[in-house]
């Protein structure tokens, strides 16, 4: 019996070439399946860039040497970034990363890349942390849309660009859940309802957005919603400490909403401090124990500590 097992050394040369060439093409893809298994189950180091070592070759400059194949050039930044992404840390001394380089350098070459704006968003805000560079990217993104887009063909935009309102909305959510700024939010999200195309429920979303009391219960929720979700994350380190923070900004929030309510009853009545009191049968007390009164201006205020939160003016 031959090394090769039941076949002959004789049969192996004499089979077909199909078979050899079937047979060469499964071990070759075996192996290439067990290298990217490795690839993938490694672990690289995450690496902390000098904030000199930060690059964005300038755009003109690749466009002239990419010899007519600009592209190509921007599908390679693209990858570059992609694989960089994942382990490549740190920013320099402007605050900016080297992905969000790519992905601003990426948009110089190709203004109308749509998905590096909407899917470099996303990376920059929830894979990287990096919530001014995502809202900046977006902002650029918006900017484009606003002012060069219309110059396109319509089949262009119908096929690149028919959904445009996505990065208003992307940068609506980025406002509430990364900056606390419900004023913004309801500005982006009213943007987005108004734009060609865009889903019907983000018309009555910016409607109630648009008013005190819709602002209140909206930003209300995402705290509430946010505690919840960070209580059951046992093995966070820092959890104590969040919590603490977001239970603080729903103090904040329900004093500011107290406010609000009593200066707004209190305008519409047309009566005095005291005859308000009277009528209304409230205490000069808040629910927290605080003192109420009204200032010189006719603002009814408060004794109980408080600070502003999702850069709501009511109760300042």
């Amino acid at each position: 019996m031959s090394v090769f097992g039941w076949f002959s050394f004789r049969d192996v040369l004499g089979a077909s070439r199909g078979v050899i060439a079937w047979g060469f093409s499964l071990i070759l893809l075996c192996v290439q399946i067990e290298l990217n298994q490795k690839v993938i189950l490694a672990d690289p180091p995450l690496l902390e860039l000098p904030a000199s070592s930060y690059l964005k070759p300038d755009s003109g400059l690749i466009q002239v040497l990419s010899f007519g194949q600009l592209p190509a050039w921007v599908d390679w930044i693209f990858l570059r970034a992609i694989g960089w992404s994942s382990y490549l840390r740190g920013q320099d001394r402007s605050g900016r990363s080297q992905f969000y380089y790519d992905l601003d350098l990426m948009t110089d070459l190709d203004p109308a890349f749509f998905e590096v704006y909407a899917g470099g968003a996303l990376l920059l805000s929830v894979g990287r942390h990096e919530p001014v560079l995502a809202r900046d990217l977006l902002l650029k993104g918006n900017h484009f849309a606003r002012e060069k887009l219309t110059g396109f063909e319509p089949s262009f935009r119908q096929r690149f660009w028919s959904r445009p309102w996505e990065l208003n909305l992307t940068l609506g959510y980025l406002y509430l859940f990364e900056f606390y700024d419900l004023p913004q939010a309801a500005q982006a999200i009213r943007e987005a309802s108004i734009v060609s195309g865009s889903p019907t429920y983000l018309a009555d979303f910016a409607k109630r957005l648009g008013t005190p009391d819709g602002q209140f219960e909206v930003g209300g929720r995402i705290l509430d919603l946010m505690i919840r979700n960070l209580a059951g994350q046992k093995n966070d380190p820092d959890l104590e400490k969040k919590l603490e923070d977001l239970k603080h900004k729903k103090f904040n929030l329900d004093v500011a909403q107290y406010l609000y309510f009593a200066n707004r009853d209190y305008a519409a009545s047309k009566k005095t401090w005291s005859e308000f009191l009277i009528q209304t049968g409230r205490q000069e007390q808040d629910p927290w124990g605080g003192v109420l009164s009204v200032n010189s201006d006719g603002v009814v205020m408060t004794s109980t500590p408080h600070e502003s939160v999702f850069h709501l003016k009511y109760g300042d």
